[in-house]
């Protein structure tokens, strides 16, 4: 089966060629609701080995609706992990949301993807 979303070759890696946005960003997105909000610092992917991975994206949090998304981290050119435990990643400290965006949505936009062919 062929994943349409992420056509277009670039080297080693497939850039999103999909319609889908969130807030405003392009790419294909998923979000997760926790129960109450949290303040996030860090957060790890697994991927799975015969899947293709996440090579470039955002993450970003909401206390409110899906249209009130602050970014919280970009990672551009990473590397995910198919073994336990996986690859961690921090928050941007930089930003100005960082240490102080309560959120109980998170939201993750990748633009970018290693294509698996299995």
């Amino acid at each position: 089966m062929v994943h349409r979303k992420y056509e277009t070759a670039n080297g080693s890696y497939f850039d999103y060629s999909g319609s889908g946005s969130l807030d405003g960003q392009v790419g294909e997105w998923f979000k997760i609701t926790y129960p109450e909000s949290v303040i996030l610092g860090s957060f790890t992917i697994q991927a799975n080995s015969l899947k293709s991975k996440p090579r470039s994206f955002k993450l970003f949090g909401s206390d409110s609706s899906i249209s009130n998304f602050v970014l919280l981290g970009e990672y551009n050119d990473v590397v995910v992990s198919s073994t336990d435990p996986g690859t961690n990643f921090k928050l941007d400290s930089s930003l100005a949301d960082y240490g102080t965006a309560y959120s109980d949505r998170y939201a993750s936009i990748c633009r970018q993807a290693n294509w698996c062919i299995s």
